[in-house]
């Protein structure tokens, strides 16, 4: 959500979630207006894999950083 104009993060969310799902990473909208992220992992999620989806959100979120603004 912007912070000034109280707007949800839609369409920024759904670009994160693209991004995710070309890397090989599934993560799930949430919220009634899908502005919000969920992480399901399986219970039986290695060590290897959670860093590995780790490693993804993190390179989601740089190549990310320049084109969202005001967003908690």
């Amino acid at each position: 959500t912007d912070q000034e104009t109280k707007v949800p993060a839609t369409a920024e969310c759904l670009a994160f979630m693209t991004a995710c799902r070309e890397r090989g990473l599934l993560v799930v909208p949430a919220g009634p207006n899908r502005n919000v992220i969920r992480f399901l992992g399986p219970l039986t999620l290695t060590d290897e894999e959670l860093d590995e989806g780790f490693s993804i959100i993190e390179s989601v979120l740089e190549s990310m950083a320049g084109s969202v603004r005001n967003l908690v």
